[in-house]
């Protein structure tokens, strides 16, 4: 059996990537207690853990916890750019003295969330939401224009921001996500996760600075 921990932000799609992927389908509305998914994939039987059960402040506990865990995945949305911030400043370093062998992956969930063209070609930098063009500022009384501030559009995770982080935590791989359109990607992480949870010495040649 592979033995694969969720971690990330609360609302980022753990729960919803999980259930589509045993179930091939995604309620809306999901619980947000602990809870374990199992399936069989490729001859594996999977179990998904969504969300940590044991306190990681209690060290001797979560040692003994993560020598039952096969891989590791920390999950972030691509519209939230605080929640991929947390998987490198918080969720990483939270867990790193426990998984220093446990095989590790990132993954940016809702990826039907991305512009078209960071989904088909990658970007590399963020990419903002198009927003409609600004009405024209008012003028004043004496000819100078009283011009508002812009307000931008919702940043995202481009393909190229999450595949480096994943090179910089490590992780064997990055992945991209969507539990809406194109659920083959589910398919195609759990297919690298089985991979390498069956061959441990295929292990990314990437350093943590």
């Amino acid at each position: 059996m592979v033995r694969c921990q969720l971690v990330g932000d609360a609302g980022v799609g753990k729960r919803s990537l999980a259930h589509q992927f045993v179930m091939t389908h995604c309620p809306q509305h999901l619980p947000s207690t602990f809870e374990s998914y199992c399936k069989i994939y490729e001859g594996q039987e999977i179990e998904l853990l969504v969300d940590l059960p044991v306190d990681v402040h209690n060290v001797p506990m979560t040692e003994e916890y993560f020598k039952t865990v096969d891989a590791l995945i920390f999950c972030f949305s691509v519209d939230n750019l605080g929640s991929f911030e947390r998987c490198q400043k918080h969720w990483f370093p939270l867990l790193r003295p426990f998984i220093y062998d446990i095989p590790s992956f990132l993954v940016g969930c809702k990826s039907d969330l991305l512009p078209r063209t960071s989904i088909l070609s990658g970007i590399t930098s963020p990419v903002r939401s198009p927003s409609p063009p600004p009405p024209p500022p008012p003028t004043m009384e004496n000819g100078t224009s009283n011009t508002p501030p812009l307000s931008a559009g919702p940043l995202f995770v481009t393909w190229e921001l999450g595949d480096n982080l994943a090179r910089q935590l490590a992780c064997q791989s990055y992945h991209e996500c969507s539990t809406r359109e194109d659920t083959s990607s589910i398919n195609r992480l759990f297919s690298s996760v089985t991979d390498k949870t069956k061959n441990p010495s295929q292990s990314c040649v990437c350093t943590v600075q």
